[in-house]
This record gives C-alpha cells, structure tokens and sequence, in this order.
C-alpha cells in the first residue's frame, strides 16, 4: 500500500503548491504538514488532531477527507503486530516419530552453521570498522540533541513580579515559602501550554491571567499571563501570591474585561439568567472548560457524545479540534459552530451590560 505521506505530497505536487501557500491558506502550522507527508504521526498530540488536520488538508487539495482518513485507519491497523499465537499454527498431528529425524538434522545444521562461523569471523574485522564508523555517527547525533538541550535557559524570578521571554523547553524557577518550584514551557505551537513542577498542563490564553492553585490548597499561589506569542517565542508575566502580597484581583473581574476576537451577539435580555449550552461532538476531541470561578474540568469526548453546561455569568472552552463541536443555545434558538476541524480554539462565552441598560450574551474567541 502506498504511503499516505508521498500521495498527499504527490497531489500537492501536481497541482504546483508550495507547502508555504498550503500554510498560509489551511492555517495549519508547517511542522504538521512536513509531518503529514513524512507519514510521521507520532509528531501529533493526538488521534484527534491528527484526523482534523488530515480532514482540512485533504479537502484543501481537492480529496475526499473521508476517504483519506480511512486510509489512514487502514495503515494504522496494518501496522499493529499480529498477536504470536495467531502467526503460530496449532499443531494437527503428533510430531514424536519425528524425534529421531529432527536430532540428525539438528547436528547436520550445526556443522553446517559452524563452517558459516568460520567464514564470518575472517570477515568480521571489515564489519567491525562499519561498527565504529556507525556508533561514531549515533554519538555526534547524541551529543547534538545533549547540546541542544542545555541550551534551554532556567530563569530565576527573585521578585514579586516579572516579565519572561521565553523559548520552547525555557522554564522559571521561583519559590513557594521553602518550597522550590518551577513552570516549563511545554509548547508554543499552535497554542501556548506550560507544565508545572507536578507535571500538571495549562493552556495559556491572551491577556488573560491564569492563576494557579499548587497544592491543591484552594489558595493559588501564584498567577501567569501571556503577553504575547509566536511558533518561537511566549513572553509571560509572572505575579507570585504571599502574605505580603495577596491575590489583588479577582478572577470573576479578570474574565468580564477579557475581550475576544470576532465577537457575536447570541441574545439580549434585560434580566441576566444562567448560561445553558449543549455541546454536541460530530468528531473526536479533547475539551477543558471552567464555568464562573468553578475549578477547571476537562475530559476527552467521542464523535456523538453531547455534554451540557451551565454558567452563571462566564464560560470559557478550550477546544482541540475546534470544527467538531457545535455550540446550541436552545433557550435563544441558536447553534454555532465552535471552529474548523483540525484547529485549536478558545471560546469565551459571558454577559455583558450594554448601553441600553440591558445585558448581552456573546461568544468570541480569546485564542
């Protein structure tokens, strides 16, 4: 079966794309695309962002993106190893008359075997030096990826507050009363995600700030904000939380001055209810979400499954493959689209007075 990477990149090819024009046009980052037709799937954080992206860029050359991603299930299922038991058959007969014949041929074997020993060792002086010449090239490599990484930088933050710019694999060290702790920079692309000194997973939204609660004491130690970011930089704004320094404002406030792109009106109303949402998934995606100052909830949903939330004034989405998740607001008699499959997005849906005196219920993406 031909390689799904070399047929993707043949169409391409043929019709005289540059994989620059694909990324300009999809908005799939360029790394996944070389990925794609490397046939290097293990490069994707996930089977569904893997699907979504192959969805986007098969319809983006003109394929069928359901054929394409069978195929891809296809290979997969290829790939997986046959258990033992089915690739050894189950014996139908009894095999001790052949006891005698088997040991004659056994000794035959190894005389045979025992002269081939012979020939190899003269010969293996030669494969010896290929040995050397192939151990010297793995340990060059080795020593490139060691170098590579010692160049990530460990900051140290002696203060209150302090901004960072930092690059992939980048993290800061501060401390927590007598506690070391530390954040890293897992990702830049194609959102910010940071890892703390527990292993624990944040994703990073503009101009917002992130407040973190380390152990699990229901008091967040300290807060991060991203600035701003691109595929080779984040810069950061860090703010630690003490007896000195108490937490100065509250996240409720944080979400209500949070402004998104594209933002869409869903109702007007002049007396403020509670958010009612029904998510309904038409594809494989991994979603996080917080509603008002409820801690985070976030779980990985099938294609079919729906969930239904509720919010009193804010609910903030996180979403892995955007374009499966479509958004009913069945009070209002609207439905959105959360995306385009493939791609990450961060929906922020909360109320808001307007002029008139009343309240507005919007969506907009704060990514």
């Amino acid at each position: 079966m031909e390689a799904l990477g070399s047929y993707l990149k043949e169409v391409r090819e043929n019709a005289n794309l540059s994989i620059d024009k694909v990324v300009e046009e999809t908005h799939i980052v360029r790394k996944f695309i070389e990925a794609i037709e490397l046939d290097e799937f293990s490069m994707f954080p996930g089977e569904a962002y893997l699907k979504g992206f192959l969805r986007t860029y098969s319809e983006y050359l003109g394929l069928n993106p359901d054929d394409v991603v069978k195929r891809y299930e296809k290979i997969k299922i290829a790939e997986e190893p046959t258990p033992i038991e089915q690739l050894i058959p189950k014996p139908k007969f009894n095999f001790k008359p052949l006891i005698v014949i088997s040991t004659l041929t056994v000794v035959i074997l190894a005389l045979v075997f025992g002269i081939i020993f012979f020939i190899l060792k003269v010969s293996g002086n030669i494969n010896n030096n290929n040995n050397i010449a192939v151990l010297e090239g793995k340990n060059k490599k080795d020593n490139k990826k060691k170098t590579e990484e010692s160049q990530n930088t460990v900051y140290k933050m002696t203060e209150n507050e302090k901004k960072f710019n930092l690059k992939k694999g980048d993290s800061i060290e501060f401390n927590i009363g007598q506690q070391k702790e530390k954040v890293i920079v897992k990702d830049l692309s194609p959102t910010v995600v940071i890892n703390d000194s527990k292993g624990r997973e944040y994703i990073l939204i503009k101009s917002y700030p992130q407040k973190i609660d380390l152990n699990n004491d229901q008091t967040n130690e300290f807060e991060v904000t991203l600035d701003y970011w691109d595929d080779k930089t984040a810069t950061l704004s860090m703010k630690l939380f003490n007896e000195e320094n108490s937490e100065s404002s509250d996240i409720t406030n944080a979400i209500t001055n949070l402004q998104g792109d594209n933002i869409e009106k869903i109702t007007t109303v002049a007396i403020q209810t509670d958010i009612l949402v029904d998510l309904n998934f038409e594809d494989e995606c991994f979603m996080r979400y917080k509603a008002d100052n409820e801690p985070e909830v976030e779980a990985y949903y099938k294609t079919g499954k729906t969930v239904s939330l509720k919010a009193k004034s804010s609910l903030i989405l996180w979403l892995s493959n955007s374009g499966a998740v479509n958004l009913n607001f069945k009070n209002y008699n609207k439905t959105y689209k959360a995306g385009e499959l493939g791609k990450i997005d961060v929906k922020l849906i909360k109320w808001a007075a307007n002029n008139n005196g009343q309240t507005d219920l919007l969506i907009s993406s704060i990514k």
